[in-house]
């Protein structure tokens, strides 16, 4: 490897984790007369998930054509080393879960792309010094100002079916009380590949509207379902009762975690309906919860993909169950 390369790298990668560290420690650097310590919500901001990563492209970039001149393609994809790396290191140091660091790396390498060609550009000027100053003190500068707004939560239903050659009777027995669940019968799970558990059975205690469905995952998870609305044989609904003493630290990424602070699954139902004789339709709709305010279109393509997918191996055990009757 070049020594310009190297020193672009270790540049980059030495960014980038300063920049962590600070935004970690910055509810405890700003005056609570200029911003309250509790709204600002580090990782997830537009700050860092932005506007870092923009900065890392930058340094990698500025290193790497001090010496000799830098090409568009290396100005884009030079970048991805430092912040690959970086991400990397999160995860073998327990400093972010598999999910979050999936989640966010297509836009780190996005925004590093975008901070290399800009701050190729200065470079060509030979304004390139004052501009990477700049640039590295953005996320510093922009983070109490964005944490000082305040965005409201958006609620979004995501639907998932699939077509079971079953009556509706057999497939309400189906799904109410669960026991044992196999991994086989889930069948294979994106969702579960980054790192999301698997749910292990779900217990009905009770029936009618007022009941509870204590549903069980691995890793410790545990939550209930409260009953509001029940129609058997055609459908049922719930509200997410969700203690976060049940919810293991560990068992799930901060940012992602059930009835956290920053995502959070609300209300559910399923609905069944007749297609034909010994087939019916099961429909499964989920009401999560986004407080990730600026960065609602981004998160929403995820959040979305992930519970279908989530959905997709529950109405899949389903469907086994019920067609095994």
């Amino acid at each position: 490897m070049k020594k310009y390369n190297l020193y672009s790298l270790i540049a980059g990668l030495s960014y980038g984790f300063m920049t962590k560290i600070l935004v970690d420690m910055s509810p405890s650097l700003f005056s609570e007369d200029f911003v309250d310590p509790a709204k600002i919500i580090g990782t997830l901001s537009f700050s860092f998930l932005m506007l870092m990563p923009f900065g890392m492209g930058a340094v990698t970039v500025y290193f790497s054509g001090r010496t000799e001149p830098v090409s568009y393609a290396q100005q884009i994809m030079m970048p991805w080393f430092p912040v690959t790396l970086c991400m990397f290191g999160s995860f073998i140091f327990f400093i972010e879960g598999l999910i979050c660091i999936v989640l966010a790396l297509p836009l780190f390498w996005l925004m590093s792309s975008i901070g290399g060609l800009v701050m190729g550009l200065f470079v060509h000027w030979k304004y390139s010094k004052n501009t990477l100053m700049s640039i590295a003190i953005l996320p510093l500068l922009m983070l109490p100002i964005e944490s000082s707004n305040t965005f409201l939560p958006q609620e979004r239903w995501v639907s998932t079916s699939v077509l079971i050659e079953a009556k509706p009777e057999e497939i309400w027995s189906s799904f109410l009380d669960v026991q044992d669940i196999k991994p086989e019968e889930l069948g294979f799970s994106v969702s579960n590949l980054m790192g999301f558990p698997r749910p292990l059975h779900a217990d009905m205690r009770g029936a009618g509207i007022g009941s509870l469905r204590v549903s069980t995952w691995e890793k410790g998870v545990e939550f209930g379902e409260r009953i509001t609305e029940w129609n058997p044989n055609i459908s049922v609904a719930w509200e997410f009762e969700i203690n976060p003493e049940k919810i293991p630290p560990k068992a799930l990424d901060e940012h992602v975690k059930l009835g956290g602070k920053f995502w959070t699954v609300v209300k559910g139902e399923y609905n069944i309906s007749e297609v034909s004789m010994d087939r019916s339709k099961l429909e499964l709709r989920t009401l999560y919860r986004n407080n990730t305010s600026w960065l609602l279109p981004y998160a929403q393509i995820w959040s979305d993909f992930l519970l279908d997918d989530f959905q997709s191996s529950i109405l899949n055990l389903i469907k086994v169950r019920s067609e095994s009757l």
